[in-house]
C-alpha cells in the first residue's frame, strides 16, 4: 500500500525493473461508501494522495478499487472486478491483473525463513 511519495516511487520503479507495462492494484477502494478512500488494512487515506483527477472518472459509482499507473505514477480508480479495466487496456478478460503484496514484517522476522513470505511479488 503506497501510503507515501517514498513507497509509491519505489513501487513504481520496481514495476519498470519487472517490465511490468500494465496497472496493479494497490490495496484502496471506496467498496464500503462511495466517496470514503480507504486502505486494505481499513485505514483511511488522508495525509498523501496521488490520484489521477483528469481520468474522467474519479469517485464513480462503479469504479470502486484502485490501480499505480506505470507510465504516470498515478492512482486511477476502476470497477473491482478487473473486466472493465482489462477491456479498456486490450487485455482478454480471463487474464487477471496483477497486484502488489505486502507483508508486515514484525520484530525479529527480519531474515528469518518464511517460506517466501515478504518478498515481492509481482505474479498472480
Amino acid at each position: 500500500m503506497p501510503k507515501t511519495k517514498d513507497t509509491n516511487d519505489f513501487l513504481l520503479r520496481t514495476m519498470k525493473t519487472f517490465d511490468k507495462n500494465q496497472p496493479m492494484w494497490i490495496g484502496m477502494h471506496d467498496k464500503d461508501k462511495e466517496g470514503t478512500i480507504v486502505w486494505e488494512d481499513g485505514s483511511k487515506v488522508l495525509t498523501w494522495g496521488n490520484f489521477e483527477w483528469t481520468n474522467g472518472g474519479l469517485f464513480g459509482v462503479a469504479e470502486d478499487c484502485f490501480a499505480l499507473d506505470p507510465y504516470n505514477g498515478k492512482w486511477h480508480d476502476y470497477g473491482c472486478s478487473n473486466t472493465g479495466l482489462l477491456t479498456t487496456l486490450g487485455i482478454t478478460p480471463n487474464s487477471k491483473l496483477p497486484f502488489i503484496c505486502q507483508y508486515l514484517i514484525k520484530k525479529g522476522q527480519a531474515g528469518s525463513d518464511r517460506g517466501g513470505q515478504g518478498k515481492d511479488n509481482f505474479d498472480n
